[in-house]
Formats: C-alpha cells, structure tokens, sequence
C-alpha cells in the first residue's frame, strides 16, 4: 500500500513538473517574438494571468506608444481546448504587432500580412497604422477591430 502511494505521489509530482515547464515554454516562445519585435530595451508592461485586471498593463502600453517607446506586454487568455498567450510589442515608431500563440496551433493566418511561425502556434499580425487600441470580448488589449 505505502509503495503504491509512493508511485502515485510521484506521477503527480511528474505530471505537475511537465505541466510547468510546458507553461514556461510557452511563456519563452511568446516572449523571444515580442522581444524580437521590440528590442532587448524594451519596456516589459507586464504579464496579466487570466483572470487579473488587465488596467495597470493597458495603460502602460498606451503610454509607451504615445511617447515612441518600445514595448511589449502580454495576457493569458482562456482558451476552448488550449492554452493561448497573446501579447503586443512595439518598436518605438508606428509599429506594433500582435503575437498570439496557441498550443493547438492556427490552421491559417486571418489577416492581410500574418503570418504563421513556430509550427503553426505562433501568429505575428501586424497592427493597421494609425493604431486604434481596442478592448478584446477576452478583456485584454488589441490593436485592431
């Protein structure tokens, strides 16, 4: 009995350990492309969990683009039957692009100027200039309607 607890504790113990470093990598791929976008310097908005207010983050990427300084800014959105991570970096000029990876992966970009990286997980849009935030029906920030 005690060994049969002793293995059961330890698959959980796995189970939770690939879970997290699942997240993490998740975490890293979003992260790596809105670096890219912005730059190292960029000014890091934040990271909203899913369910957290998303207000502090918003504002700083507003401000970040009316003042030309790079940025980057991430949110975890509930997925159907995946984990998606969507976030927004700027480079200091016009340019902002969306990044939104989802572990099912996209079947084809749905804009004009997407495009699929990552083996499909990863979707870089860019924002239409002039830049028009918005508020997603998920809560957090868009840059496109």
């Amino acid at each position: 009995m005690l060994m049969r607890k002793s293995l059961t504790l330890a698959v959980v113990a796995l189970l939770l350990d690939i879970n997290g470093c699942s997240r993490d990598k998740t975490g890293a791929i979003t992260y790596k492309y809105l670096r890219q976008i912005s730059g190292a310097n960029a000014k890091d908005c934040g990271y909203v969990r899913f369910g957290e207010s998303t207000a502090q983050t918003d504002q700083c990427v507003m401000d970040a683009y009316k003042r030309h300084q790079p940025f980057i800014a991430r949110y975890d959105v509930k997925g159907l039957d995946s984990r998606l991570v969507l976030g927004l970096a700027g480079d200091g000029t016009e340019k902002i692009v969306s990044v939104k990876y989802d572990s099912e992966g996209w079947e084809r970009p749905s804009r004009t100027g997407a495009s699929l990286v990552e083996g499909n997980h990863v979707l870089l849009t860019p924002c239409p200039v002039p830049v028009q935030f918005s508020k997603e029906q998920s809560g957090h920030l868009a840059c496109y309607q």
